[in-house]
């Protein structure tokens, strides 16, 4: 049977997506054309038909990734403006941890985590875009929930808050893409939504009484966690790249 042929944007979307684990295993420095080609089963130049040299692979491969976070935010966010709305970010960010490898950003994550070991600028990147999409909507939650008496104790700055959430969430989501669940959590998914949104309820202030009155978020949705990878944006990676210059990498 004859294979069929992809078509150009097919072939760099095809190649975007074997850099991307490429990337996400051995980061910026570590990654080689060679190894992107294999992981894509091309050959190195047709991987330079398509990019002019390494550095553009990782730049389309950060660009759908922002797309990619853009859509996490959309899944995260939305949430009122009190007490219930802090509870429910917690808890949506929680249940996106759990989702793991079907998670839309568990790709881009681990090329964060490899970022935080290598060079540091898609970490920062991914961070200060996170800052900017989530500080406004948290905020106002922490300020409402303060004023209504259910967020007491030393305030702590929210970027803080939030970096502290992320550390946390993001460690979760990261460690249940490996098949092997390398990190030793105790108790199922149920248990887990539970004590992570409690665990970063206590530590951002918020009463035993008032987690209490809303303990019906910490219960795990009747229906399976989704498949969030199913709401990947699409790429628009159509533009032909020029040829490669002589020795570029």
């Amino acid at each position: 049977m004859t294979k069929k042929r992809l078509s150009s944007s097919d072939r760099r979307d095809s190649i975007i997506d074997a850099a991307t684990g490429v990337f996400a295993q051995h980061g910026f420095s570590g990654a080689k054309t060679q190894e992107i080609a294999k992981a894509a089963k091309v050959s190195e130049a047709l991987v330079f038909r398509h990019f002019p040299n390494k550095v553009a692979i990782y730049r389309a491969v950060l660009r759908h990734m922002i797309r990619s976070q853009n859509v996490t935010f959309a899944l995260l966010s939305g949430v009122p403006s009190n007490t219930r709305g802090l509870i429910d970010m917690l808890r949506r960010t929680f249940l996106h941890s759990l989702s793991g490898a079907s998670a839309i950003n568990a790709e881009g994550m681990r090329i964060f985590f490899a970022s935080l070991t290598g060079d540091g600028t898609y970490a920062t990147l991914a961070y200060r875009r996170s800052v900017r999409l989530w500080l406004t909507e948290l905020d106002a939650a922490l300020s409402s929930a303060r004023a209504s008496g259910d967020l007491v104790g030393a305030p702590i700055t929210p970027q803080n808050i939030f970096t502290f959430i992320e550390h946390v969430s993001s460690m979760m989501l990261v460690s249940r893409t490996h098949p092997n669940g390398i990190v030793p959590y105790v108790g199922d998914d149920q248990q887990l939504l539970r004590d992570a949104v409690r665990f970063c309820a206590r530590g951002i202030g918020l009463t035993e009484a008032a987690i209490e009155a809303h303990k019906e978020l910490l219960e795990l949705p009747s229906q399976p966690l989704p498949d969030t990878a199913r709401l990947a944006p699409p790429r628009k990676e159509t533009k032909t790249s020029k040829p490669r210059k002589s020795g570029s990498r």
